[in-house]
């Protein structure tokens, strides 16, 4: 399916506070602090200045605890690393998200550990590039310690370069990568859309070779030995890309089936009343998975469900306060609001506070402010533009 759209890395950020449960009050300073991003995607200000800003221009009294909180939700965002105070703390960011990854061989598991001290501990050292000081002070062998200087450098110090590029006008073919099917009232079938992914293995030729360097074991010329580490270097990287595959398959089946689980009236009926509440940690916790893994798949993907493309963030239904302390369900309200802004008087568009009285004889009581913030989100302008829109027509 085709999508053209203009959107900013700012636009971005912001669609992903839907997929965490923040409170209105964390949600404002989630808004504050991405438009505080630098041009690296750091948060350069100190917490106390932040604070005293919330104060000044959005009126939010907030502790520099809470700031704290909200900012290390910030930095489960993607791309990884984007929140961080400092490339030391984007480098830790981006190795202990990788460390969490299941599955991970055993060489490249020691390289991530070993990557994550020297960050932590000896990061003057690293960024010094002294490897003979880091050997001196670890103990570590040579070898080792190389090779986690290069796995450090595999990690992108720098994950809000396009930050303040305006717009990325692009037009997409978005491929579903998974394919569900219901039959009847209770069937459900899924297939996770590999399209023409072939089948990879180890050339069996290479495995020969390096066979035959393992049984000359001692007899191994320095040619040969050289020949045997370089071909069990190859060996051992095909396989470690084979098994990466294999387990993001593993992790997008298992989030695609916890959605499906928690979501299965949906499914049959795709009418948005039989959505249930549901936010990222339940499905990460029905699909034992992280819930920073599950953000990362859910917004990126897509399913194609009895013919209708769906972006797995419509899968999640979540609710908030009211003005009165009650639940609501964020949709619920937003079909509401549009439903209300249709059939209003074309030549005199409704005030926010006036959605706020209309909403309120429906049954559903939410501040001025509340609907203003769900009015922006649907990407609805203000009465005035709305106006303006209709006189141009």
């Amino acid at each position: 399916m085709p999508i053209g759209e203009s959107r900013s890395f700012i636009d971005d950020l912001q669609e992903q506070i839907g997929e965490f449960d923040l409170t209105e009050h964390e949600r404002v300073i989630m808004e504050y602090l991405i438009g505080s991003l630098n041009k690296n995607g750091y948060i350069d200000k100190s917490l106390s200045l932040l604070a005293d800003e919330l104060v000044i221009y959005n009126n939010i009294d907030t502790t520099n605890e809470e700031i704290e909180k909200v900012l290390s939700i910030l930095q489960e965002f993607e791309p990884s690393g984007i929140g961080a105070r400092n490339l030391q703390e984007c480098l830790l960011i981006q190795i202990r998200r990788k460390r969490k990854e299941k599955d991970l061989d055993e060489n490249t598991s020691e390289a991530l550990r070993q990557a994550e001290i020297i960050i932590e501990s000896h990061y003057e050292l690293w960024r010094e590039q002294d490897e003979e000081k880091l050997q001196e002070i670890t103990g570590w062998e040579r070898s080792k310690i190389t090779s986690a200087m290069k796995v450090i450098s595999r990690f992108n110090p720098y994950p809000g370069l396009s930050l303040h590029e305006s717009s990325i006008d692009r037009v997409q073919t978005v491929i579903p990568d998974f394919i569900v099917e219901t039959e009847g009232d209770n069937y459900i079938n899924f297939v996770l859309n590999e399209g023409e992914l072939p089948t990879l293995h180890i050339n069996r030729e290479y495995e020969i070779q390096l066979d035959a360097y393992i049984k000359k074991g001692e007899n191994l010329s320095r040619g040969e030995k050289e020949a045997y580490l370089y071909t069990k270097q190859k060996v051992e990287s095909a396989r470690m890309f084979i098994e990466s595959l294999k387990q993001r398959q593993r992790t997008l089946r298992s989030t695609m089936k916890a959605i499906i689980d928690l979501q299965r009236a949906y499914f049959f009926t795709q009418d948005p009343d039989d959505l249930q509440p549901l936010v990222l940690r339940e499905v990460a916790e029905k699909a034992n998975l992280d819930t920073s893994t599950v953000s990362r798949v859910c917004s990126s993907k897509y399913a194609l469900v009895d013919g209708t493309l769906h972006p797995l963030s419509d899968f999640f239904f979540h609710v908030r306060k009211n003005s009165e302390g009650e639940m609501v369900v964020a949709q619920k309200v937003m079909k509401m609001i549009e439903d209300i802004i249709a059939n209003e008087d074309r030549t005199a568009p409704l005030s926010d506070e006036q959605l706020a009285e209309k909403l309120k004889s429906g049954g559903m009581s939410l501040s001025r402010r509340t609907v203003s913030k769900y009015r922006k989100e649907m990407g609805i302008p203000v009465a005035k533009e709305r106006l303006t829109d209709i006189g141009n027509n």
